[in-house]
């Protein structure tokens, strides 16, 4: 049998319909710093723990509060701090950049012109092309000028997002232990598929990050010695 609904339910179900909608419009646009403090909160909690209940433990009534400072403290330590001085070093010398870059488009017109040849090898007869090295290398560079001039005035909207993500990295790190039991509670599951689920998922996302790091050490390693080869500075 269907339930029939007065005006009352129906009201109150459209209601909340839409405290729900408006509620998603307002942290949309936090959906990612969202995430990515769940990411860090997930990476950092056995930090947490750690300080919490054995450096901590019995020396200071707060310590859950001052565990999660410190764990943010070695977030900013490990990720903001050299992306900060990346950003800075970006800054003091984009004057020198842009003076750089305009006199790189010779030498890279002159080191292609030795291996021009070998394609012109494979060309058919008759054929030919002609190619302006350095006037391809000017667009790529002022390309490159115009991105990093985009990625300075960014560094406003950085320091509010990262605040907003370290925020909620507090209060996730402090709060864990009722979410997790609220989890628990919320899904239908035994407890050993329970276990089970937060096994795989744990070995997933640990393989995940770790691959992303790993791929970001080499794709650094590739670049540093592609900069030795041409004589990029810093």
């Amino acid at each position: 049998m269907f339930h029939s609904f007065n005006h009352k339910q129906v009201a109150l179900l459209f209601l909340a319909l839409g405290i729900f909608t408006l509620s998603f419009l307002i942290i949309r646009p936090l959906l990612t710093y969202i995430l990515l403090a769940i990411i860090l909160t997930y990476l950092f909690y056995p930090i947490y723990i750690f300080l919490k209940d054995t450096v901590l433990k019995n020396k200071l009534k707060k310590c859950d509060s001052l565990s999660a400072l410190l764990v943010i403290l070695l977030i900013v330590l490990v990720f903001l701090m050299p992306l900060a001085t990346l950003l800075l070093l970006l800054f003091s010398n984009l004057s020198d950049i842009q003076a750089f870059l305009g006199t790189f488009g010779p030498k890279i017109a002159s080191f292609f012109s030795h291996y021009e040849s070998y394609f012109i090898n494979f060309l058919p007869e008759g054929e030919k092309i002609v190619i302006n090295w350095e006037s391809i290398f000017t667009v790529v560079s002022t390309t490159i000028f115009k991105v990093l001039q985009t990625v300075i005035t960014q560094i406003p909207q950085f320091l509010l997002n990262s605040f907003i993500t370290l925020f909620i990295v507090y209060y996730l790190l402090k709060n864990a232990p009722s979410i997790l039991t609220w989890i628990d509670a919320f899904l239908p599951l035994k407890k050993l598929q329970k276990e089970k689920i937060i096994k795989h998922f744990s070995g997933l996302g640990r393989g995940m990050i770790n691959s992303q790091f790993i791929i970001a050490l080499i794709q650094a390693f590739l670049m540093a010695i592609a900069c030795i080869i041409l004589g990029l500075p810093h």
